[in-house]
């Protein structure tokens, strides 16, 4: 099950130009020495193929939600900052504010990269994942739920065990 991350790029460290044009980079950036191990989480947590939503923070709201591409590279922004490119899964038109419960990873909590433990993953998906993205775990991404074709394989294999059992039965 792949991880899912909260990235915010906040008013205080962004301006809403460097915020656009990050979007429009398809590029996420955080300091390297965020407290808390955030910065760590971002630097050396985080690994290409992991979801992430990602928040301009409060005031402007729930902006992407994509899917890691690469490792942390230094940024352009400054000293200590770190970039990593994505592609996006679903683009919200213009930022929603989020309503919403609050914990370490929601939009509305102080915090710039956190992580959605698995035993929080449902309530995720209910409170932000479907609301904001219209979008469930299962549809996100196949490690959520068995492919298809695993899921009408063992129906195939018996009308084909039963149809060769019933040509080779010997009386």
């Amino acid at each position: 099950m792949p991880t899912i991350w909260k990235i915010s790029h906040g008013k205080n460290n962004f301006s809403r130009e460097e915020r656009s044009d990050y979007l429009n980079s398809q590029l996420v950036v955080a300091h390297g020495s965020i407290k808390k191990k955030q910065g760590e989480a971002f630097t050396e947590r985080m690994n290409p193929g992991d979801y992430f939503f990602l928040c301009h923070e409060n005031d402007e709201g729930l902006v992407v939600l994509g899917r890691i591409k690469s490792d942390a590279v230094e940024s352009n922004k400054g000293k200590g900052w770190f970039e990593r490119s994505y592609e996006v899964i679903r683009k919200l038109d213009a930022p929603i504010q989020y309503q919403g419960i609050e914990r370490g990873w929601t939009p509305n909590y102080n915090s710039t990269v956190k992580e959605v433990k698995p035993n929080e993953l449902k309530l995720f998906e209910e409170d932000i994942l479907q609301k904001y993205f219209d979008l469930t775990l299962a549809e996100l991404d196949s490690d959520f739920a068995p492919p298809q074709e695993a899921r009408t394989a063992p129906s195939k294999l018996s009308e084909a065990t039963s149809q060769m059992i019933g040509l080779n039965t010997i009386y």
